[in-house]
């Protein structure tokens, strides 16, 4: 049971921006900077802002520096 919880988890449809700036490691403000220029895809469900993991994803391989 605990691994289904855990991966349920790992398989968002939708991040936070919170989430996403932890994962990112830099800070809230610039993740909403991203988003305001938009580099990300964000959708907002009445006050709350959310990003889908295929846009998400998306973003990362676009920005990716090798």
């Amino acid at each position: 049971m605990t691994e289904e919880r855990n991966k349920s988890k790992t398989k968002r449809a939708f991040h936070t921006v919170p989430y996403i700036a932890e994962r990112w490691d830099c800070s809230e403000k610039h993740v909403r900077r991203v988003i305001k220029k938009g580099d990300l895809v964000a959708h907002k469900f009445g006050n709350l802002l959310r990003v889908s993991n295929d846009d998400l994803l998306r973003c990362e391989r676009m920005n990716r520096m090798d």
